[in-house]
This record gives C-alpha cells, structure tokens and sequence, in this order.
C-alpha cells in the first residue's frame, strides 16, 4: 500500500523521489508482490497466441513487462503539476501507437530530469 499511496511532493527533487520509489519496490520485491506480472502479458508481447514458451524465455518477457508498468507508475506518481506536458506527450503518442514511453524507471527518471 506504501508504494500505491506514494506521490511525489510538490518541492520534492526528482531524484529523492526516485530513491524513495525504488526503496518501496524492492521491499515489494521481497515480499513477492508483483506488479503488472503475468504470463497472458508476457505471451501478448512476444506473439499472439504463442502458447509453448520455454520457461527462461516468459520469465525475461515477464521481467520486461513488469519493468514497462513499473516505469508507467513512477510516471504517474511524479509530480502531475511539473511534469504534465511530459506525461500528455508520452501518453498522445503511445495513443498513436508510436510506442516511445520509456521503458524502464532510469529512462522515466532521464526524461523528467531534463
């Protein structure tokens, strides 16, 4: 619940941010809680309807997806008054299906910190 109620603070630096973002998911780590991980995600990325996967192979593609969302939510979660035109930005052209959100947390944290 730590790391869904987190926001940033208004005067709060981005990378202080950052820092308490990360501390929070790898508490969520450890726990085994995991966020946008599942295996119908990871098939839908590699090929529709693939169904025979080696186990490695879901597990790297899970990893990514888990990444991917991960990235979203620290995007959602900095602060909305600073960083809006960023966020509408990425977010008009994943609607244009130009896919050029970052994908991990360190690219959402270059972006945002200019």
């Amino acid at each position: 619940m730590n790391l869904a109620n987190l926001q940033q603070d208004h005067f709060q630096d981005i990378k202080e941010f950052r820092g308490q973002y990360m501390a929070k998911s790898k508490v969520c780590d450890r726990l085994e809680l995991h966020i946008g991980r599942c295996e119908s995600d990871a098939k839908a990325v590699l090929k529709k309807g693939v169904t025979n996967l080696i186990e490695k192979e879901l597990t790297k593609v899970r990893d990514q997806v888990e990444e991917e969302n991960s990235s979203i939510i620290f995007s959602y979660k900095a602060d909305r008054q600073r960083y809006s035109m960023l966020i509408k930005e990425s977010e008009h052209e994943m609607f244009q299906h130009k896919d050029l959100f970052p994908k991990s947390i360190a690219d959402v944290f270059m972006v945002l910190a200019g």
